[in-house]
């Protein structure tokens, strides 16, 4: 059965076309996965599914019957809820109060539940709803600080399903989750399908729509390139639907491992890890660090760097170990791509040549002023620019602000800017997060190609088919400790890499365990 349907969907901002006559259709109990590279529309035709942005031309029809007038209503009327790939929830706040927000009239208890104390038929009302989607035994008093990922996406889940709803839009959900997160996730996706409840998936994770999708509707340039449904669903087409243009393989060629100089030699700490943790990286060697979210990843690359609170000692080159600082490591040639590239390393309002060569602007800009210090800077725009081409950054114009760029692009315009500085270690937190595979690929190449010139690379990741796909030797962090180290990662199935990963597998007898 059809619940929704949009028809010849059109949509333009100023003058320039983004969504061309798209049809989608929602049927109860399937899942539709919507996929397209970024800027092919998806996110346009979300907000358009769920009434925030109004059509140019098209309708929506609902249980058969066009809707005059559609708008965020309308959309909550048909029964529509949307699990942003931002998690939307209040970590200050209970389980219980996140599950009150956003209620059009709150009672007296969830006026109570939205202030700073827990109401006790807001907390049982929240334990039901959970109940509902599968979710037992997590405590409706608990603050939201102290979920898991995977816990904070379930509360997401069944508030978006408190009020019944029958579709379900989840943009990147698994964006933040590891492979084990991932199958809690889907089984709960599953239960809602039996139960009749229609999804739309939209996916960079081509395997996950792959997994899951009864229909998938692939976006390019603003139209619908394909739909595909059944047994036609497969990777191959799907990339060839989104990219016009076969993609050989994920991940370039492994290189052979290095066994050259030690570029990097560290052993250091952070305020989160419990012990400081040894490395040693060589020169062209991509190193990969795997774990779960909190088993230690982000804490051990900002710590190389020096952010937050970091211990021990850095060397690099064989040079005189430093305590590690964000101006220590710069000057050494120790750069960092963040996880959080829009809040950590894309300054949106800025221009696409403002961003590049931020990494050049010491303390003189801070004391005269940005903007004037900028225009002085000849000799590295012209290394910038030269970069940014490299890199292959698609803009309109240096002065494009970063923030109107796609993911794939802010991500290497990051890149970009932090190769300019011709360092000697590149350490990439989940480089490829919110990027879409074509971008990813690219993404991919740039890092083979630069350890082939002799970069060292650390790629931080909860992927582990990235991490498998690009590393020449993998640690496996567990509760901020180096559990296993795989010196040869060809030789290890990625399904094995998932096991290792698990913390349960943490006594694993140790002849089973690679080295």
């Amino acid at each position: 059965m059809t619940l929704l349907r949009i028809r010849n969907a059109t949509k333009s901002y100023n003058g320039v076309p983004v969504l061309k006559g798209v049809d989608l259709e929602l049927e109860a109990g399937r899942l539709t996965g919507l996929i397209g590279e970024n800027g092919a529309g998806k996110s346009t035709l979300i907000r358009i599914l769920t009434g925030l942005t109004p059509l140019d031309g098209g309708e929506i029809l609902v249980d058969g019957d066009p809707v005059a007038h559609w708008n965020a209503e309308a959309a909550r009327a048909a029964g529509i809820a949307v699990i942003h790939q931002e998690l939307q929830l209040v970590p200050e706040l209970t389980v219980a109060q996140n599950m009150a927000l956003g209620r059009p009239a709150p009672t007296r208890g969830m006026r109570r539940a939205l202030g700073m104390r827990d109401d006790g038929a807001a907390a049982s009302r929240a334990t039901e709803l959970l109940a509902q989607v599968g979710v037992t035994g997590l405590d409706a008093r608990s603050r939201v600080a102290e979920l898991s990922p995977t816990q904070a996406q379930l509360v997401l889940i069944a508030r978006a399903l408190r009020e019944r709803s029958r579709i379900l839009v989840m943009d990147e959900p698994t964006a933040a989750l590891a492979a084990n997160e991932r199958g809690q996730l889907f089984a709960l996706v599953r239960r809602l399908l039996e139960r009749g409840t229609s999804v739309l998936l939209v996916s960079h994770h081509l395997h996950e729509v792959h997994e899951l999708a009864h229909d998938v509707v692939a976006l390019r340039n603003g139209v619908v390139s394909a739909h595909l449904t059944g047994d036609a669903i497969t990777i191959p087409d799907m990339v060839r639907a989104m990219l016009n243009r076969e993609l050989d393989s994920q991940f370039p060629e492994r290189t052979p491992s290095p066994d050259g100089e030690v570029v990097l030699d560290a052993v250091v700490g952070h305020t989160r890890l419990p012990e400081q943790i040894p490395l040693q990286l060589r020169r062209g060697e991509i190193l990969g660090v795997v774990g779960l979210l909190g088993a230690g990843k982000t804490e051990l690359a900002r710590a190389l760097v020096g952010l937050d609170r970091s211990t021990g000692t850095v060397s690099v080159g064989g040079g005189a170990p430093f305590s590690p600082s964000p101006r220590a490591a710069l000057a050494a040639g120790i750069v960092l791509v963040p996880e959080e590239r829009k809040q950590q390393a894309v300054f949106g309002d800025l221009g696409v040549y403002e961003n590049g060569v931020l990494s050049f602007v010491t303390d003189r800009a801070s004391r005269a002023g940005l903007r004037r210090v900028l225009p002085h800077l000849s000799r590295i725009a012209t290394q910038i620019r030269r970069v940014i081409d490299d890199v292959g950054v698609r803009f309109a114009s240096f002065g494009q602000h970063a923030a109107s760029l796609s993911g794939g692009n802010q991500q290497k315009l990051v890149l970009s800017r932090v190769l300019a500085a011709s360092p000697a270690v590149l350490i990439l937190d989940e480089p490829t997060r919110g990027v879409d595979v074509g971008s990813r690929r690219d993404i991919y190449e740039i890092v083979v190609a630069e350890a082939r010139r002799g970069l060292g690379v650390i790629v931080c990741s909860s992927d582990e088919r990235e991490v498998h796909g690009l590393a020449h030797r993998i640690l496996v962090l567990q509760n901020g400790r180096v559990a296993h180290e795989i010196a040869d990662p060809g030789a290890v199935a990625d399904e094995r890499l998932s096991i290792l990963l698990n913390p349960t597998t943490a006594t694993l007898d140790k002849e089973h365990v690679p080295s």
